[in-house]
C-alpha cells in the first residue's frame, strides 16, 4: 500500500495468496485421504463409506469456509491502516 495500491487490491492480494495455499493443502488432503481409505474403512462404524461424497464435501466447505474467514478479518484490518503512520512509528 505504500507503493500505491489501494486497500480493496491489497485484501484480495492477501486474500488470493493464502486461499492458494489452502486449495493447495485441500487438494492434497483429499488425494492422500484416496491412498489410506483401507486403512481409514476399518475405523468406521458399519455402514458408513470411508469415500462418503456428502462427508468430503461438507469437510472442504468448512475447511474453505474458516481459512477464508481466518484470512479475511485481519486482512481487513490490516489494509485499515495508513501506511505513512506505520513507516513513521517504525
Amino acid at each position: 500500500m505504500a507503493l500505491g495500491a489501494t486497500p480493496g487490491h491489497a485484501l484480495r492480494l492477501m486474500l488470493r495468496e493464502s486461499l492458494t495455499l489452502v486449495a493447495a493443502g485441500a487438494a492434497l488432503g483429499v488425494a492422500s485421504t484416496f491412498f489410506v481409505t483401507r486403512t481409514l474403512s476399518g475405523f468406521l462404524a458399519a455402514g458408513v463409506s470411508a469415500l462418503d461424497p456428502l462427508a468430503f464435501a461438507a469437510m472442504l466447505a468448512t475447511l474453505l469456509v474458516t481459512a477464508a474467514a481466518s484470512v479475511y478479518f485481519p486482512s481487513r484490518r490490516a489494509a485499515r491502516f495508513d501506511p505513512l503512520v506505520t513507516l513513521r512509528h517504525e
